[in-house]
C-alpha cells in the first residue's frame, strides 16, 4: 500500500502567513459561515437584506421604500441562489462591506447590479483567494503529520471531481489532487497542451491584473505582479489549479462518470 506524507514545514509555514496577512481574517472569518447552497431561502434572503442595508447606512444613502426594498431582495436572492451558490452567507456580508467601501470600484447606488457586481468582485478578489489557501492548509495545522492511504487519495480524487460536476470549478489549493493524479499518471497531458495551458493561465492572470477596478486594487495588483516575479512557483501552482480543472472538463466531455475507476482514467483522457 503506497502512503503520502504530508510535510510537517506545511504546518510552519502557515502560521507565518497568518501572522504576515492580518487583512485575511475577515475572508478566513467569513469561510467559516454556512454556505448559500445550505441554506433556506429565508436565511438567504435575511443575509441580503442586512447586507444592502448596511452597505446603504454606510454609504449615507437614502433607503427605497419597503415594496422597491422587497422586490430588490427578492430579484438579488433568486441570482445569488443560481449564480452564487458556493459563497457563505457571511461572504456576501463581506462582499457587500467592501463594495461599499469602494474596493470594488466606482459606487452606482446600492441596486440589483451593483449588488452582483460586488459579489462578482469579491470572488476575484485575491484575499479571498489567499484565505480560501489558508484554511485548507490550516488542516495541516489542527493535525500531526500523517500518511495518507492511496485509498485515501483516491477517495480525495474522486470527490473533488463530484465537486468539479457540481459546481463547474474545483480550487486545488496546494495541488495536492493533480500531483497525485499526474504521478499516478492519470493526468497524461501532451508538453504542448500542457504549454497551452500555461499560456492561456498566464494570458487570464495578465488580463486581471491589468484591470484594477480602484486604487486600492491597483497597489493590490502591483504586490501580486511583484511576488510572481520573485515567486515563480507561485505560477506554476495557478497552471496546476487551472490544468486539473481542464481535465476534469475533459472527463466530462467525454461522459466519464465517477465510478470509472481512477486507473482507467489514464487511458480514457491522454491527451
Amino acid at each position: 500500500m503506497e502512503l503520502t506524507k504530508i510535510h510537517p514545514q506545511t504546518a510552519h509555514a502557515l502560521a507565518m502567513q497568518q501572522v504576515q496577512a492580518p487583512e485575511l481574517k475577515p475572508f478566513l472569518s467569513a469561510l467559516n459561515s454556512k454556505k448559500v447552497f445550505e441554506s433556506t431561502d429565508n436565511e438567504i434572503s435575511a443575509t441580503i437584506a442586512k447586507a444592502v442595508l448596511n452597505a446603504i447606512f454606510y454609504l449615507k444613502h437614502k433607503p427605497s421604500d419597503k415594496q422597491e426594498f422587497d422586490l430588490t431582495i427578492d430579484a438579488l436572492a433568486s441570482e445569488v441562489k443560481q449564480s452564487f451558490k458556493g459563497l457563505t452567507l457571511d461572504e456576501i456580508k463581506l462582499a457587500c462591506l467592501c463594495g461599499s467601501k469602494h474596493q470594488y470600484g466606482d459606487i452606482m447606488g446600492v441596486g440589483v447590479s451593483q449588488v452582483l457586481q460586488w459579489l462578482s468582485a469579491f470572488i476575484a478578489d485575491q484575499r479571498r483567494h489567499k484565505a480560501k489557501k489558508e484554511l485548507i492548509l490550516a488542516q495541516e495545522v489542527k493535525e500531526e503529520p500523517k500518511e495518507v492511504t492511496e485509498e485515501k487519495s483516491i477517495e480525495i480524487a474522486l470527490n473533488a471531481f463530484e465537486t468539479y460536476k457540481r459546481k463547474g470549478n474545483y480550487d486545488d489549493y496546494g495541488n495536492i489532487i493533480y500531483n497525485f493524479l499526474e504521478r499516478k499518471k492519470v493526468i497524461n497531458f501532451s508538453d504542448q497542451r500542457k504549454n497551452t495551458i500555461k499560456e492561456a493561465v498566464l494570458k487570464m492572470t495578465i488580463a486581471r491584473l491589468s484591470a484594477p477596478l480602484n486604487l486600492d486594487e491597483k497597489r493590490r495588483f502591483e504586490r501580486e505582479k511583484n511576488d510572481l516575479l520573485n515567486k515563480p512557483e507561485d505560477l506554476k501552482g495557478m497552471f496546476k489549479r487551472h490544468a486539473l480543472n481542464v481535465f476534469f472538463a475533459d472527463l466530462c466531455e467525454m461522459g466519464a462518470e465517477l465510478e470509472i475507476p481512477l486507473e482507467c482514467w489514464a487511458t480514457a483522457v491522454a491527451i
